[in-house]
């Protein structure tokens, strides 16, 4: 779409089973209410007897305070253990003609082959596939795979990772007995790079999710994981996005500057075209954005005055280009994928360019137009969500 400017005028477990009409969480396995928001812990000797947490060889599964992400879950499974994981979410009893998506951040010591850091897993009988999903590293590289029937293995991606690094992974389940009735999307850091394999995802009598570290029995092998969700959308199972202390899609949010001080204003204008610039804090609808999740992660900043969307000029791709507001298209420069940083704040990449919003220059005026910039990890490219 193309934009023209016109003349400017005026001036955001313990586990969660949320019934409300909008929001979609299922599931928070919030880190500060214990290992109880799962259904069980299983550690596991490399002879195959079930320990306790922690083990005599040291495998535990405990809480930490991260230094970017906070709260959060550590799995530490010890040399000549085989497993160290938590099995289920309290009060998630997935079912069959269900959609389920399940969302977490994960950085692992080492990415030695095992046997998953995650789980779709059956139970009960008959028992055809034992395990239709699993994540797991196979000699550097992070792998998702299907198990048909007789635990036939097929591989859906596989991508190399880094160790001590930070990553975010979503999958969506469709849940079904039936070879052909089920489905499994995954995207990594916010990418999909699995969309609806077909298959038969649900076993025996039960199926639950599974996470921590499987395998490398002779590896010291440590799984940190962060921001774990089960929604019925991916918008509140992703990291950083939805429920669980992210963002909001119900909410009203003044989209606050961590330069400036300032908030996004729309000026007051109902025409396509207007600036977007800053303003001080204070009541005003201008003043006024909702996310609206697209797809991927992404999110319509649309304003509450107008109905209008922040968007980059001309689907311009340079650094530099004006944030205007404009009815929302197809280019993808009216969406934003919203990326926790370590303060609380949040940089917002733009989906058609790549680059971030932000206040040129950290500028203090209130007549400064936004623009996007290539990220620098600036206070002027962070912004902090009021919720309204």
């Amino acid at each position: 779409m193309k934009h023209v400017m016109p003349v400017i005028a005026g001036i955001t477990g313990l586990f969660l089973l949320n019934t409300s009409a909008r929001a979609s969480l299922i599931w928070y396995g919030d880190p500060s209410k214990g290992t109880s928001v799962f259904k069980n812990l299983n550690i596991e000797s490399s002879t195959g007897t079930w320990e306790g947490n922690p083990s005599p060889n040291g495998s535990s599964i405990t809480t930490y305070n991260d230094s970017s992400y906070g709260a959060s879950w550590q799995f530490y499974k010890a040399v000549n253990d085989k497993r160290c994981e938590a099995h289920g979410a309290a009060g998630f009893n997935p079912a069959t003609g269900n959609t389920y998506y399940i969302g977490w951040r994960f950085k692992l010591n080492s990415t030695v082959t095992d046997n998953a850091v995650f789980q779709w897993k059956a139970y009960g009988s008959p028992m055809y596939q034992n395990f239709p999903v699993i994540l797991k590293c196979v000699n550097g590289a992070l792998q998702l795979h299907y198990y048909g029937s007789n635990t036939v293995d097929h591989l859906l991606w596989s991508q190399n990772i880094s160790t001590g690094t930070w990553y975010e992974g979503v999958i969506e389940i469709a849940v079904s007995s039936s070879w052909t009735g089920g489905r499994i999307s995954f995207w990594f850091n916010g990418n999909q790079v699995v969309n609806g394999y077909v298959g038969r995802t649900f076993d025996g009598s039960s199926v639950d999710p599974k996470w921590g570290i499987y395998g490398a029995t002779s590896t010291q092998v440590t799984d940190q994981v962060n921001s774990l969700k089960i929604g019925t959308s991916y918008s509140d199972a992703a990291p950083g996005g939805g429920g669980g202390g992210g963002i909001d899609t119900s909410a009203t949010y003044q989209i606050q500057n961590e330069a400036s001080g300032l908030v996004l204003n729309q000026q007051g204008s109902t025409t396509e075209g207007t600036a977007i610039t800053q303003w001080s804090p204070v009541s005003s609808a201008n003043l006024d954005w909702k996310f609206i999740a697209t797809s991927g992660g992404y999110y319509q900043i649309n304003s509450v005055k107008s109905g209008y969307d922040a968007v980059v000029q001309s689907a311009s791709t340079a650094d530099g280009a004006k944030i205007i507001q404009w009815a929302f298209g197809s280019s993808g420069d009216d969406q934003w994928q919203p990326q926790a940083n370590g303060d609380g704040s949040y940089t917002f990449v733009n989906r058609h360019s790549g680059l971030v919003l932000e206040d040129p220059g950290s500028s203090t005026s209130t007549s400064t137009q936004m623009d996007q910039w290539s990220s620098n990890g600036g206070s002027n490219q962070k912004w902090n969500l009021l919720k309204q």
